[in-house]
């Protein structure tokens, strides 16, 4: 089954990814505020050159530091847990 793949000119793609982000903006702040809406600095991607190669990306972290600190806690009581009722039926003082 042959697939007839064209690669989208850059400006389709380009509008493309424009619709998408506007549907996506709508959806997350309504349609009044989509329009007025100004994203804050710490979480825009730069956009201007730098003399390296890569972008520099400032985001906020904070969510994610507490995220993996609940998923480290609540990791550590399942395995200290399933360790606890290993050595408890290795003890015999639980029965299975």
């Amino acid at each position: 089954m042959e697939s007839s793949f064209e690669p989208m000119a850059y400006s389709q793609t380009n509008k493309k990814h424009r619709r998408q982000l506007e549907a996506l903006k709508t959806q997350l702040y309504g349609k009044e505020s989509s329009v007025s809406y100004r994203p804050n600095t710490s979480t825009v991607l730069s956009t201007e050159k730098s003399p390296s190669t890569h972008q520099h990306i400032s985001i906020n972290h904070s969510y994610l530091k507490k995220d993996l600190a609940k998923i480290a806690l609540l990791s550590t009581l399942a395995i200290g847990s399933q360790l606890v009722i290993y050595f408890l039926i290795q003890k015999k003082i639980i029965a299975i």
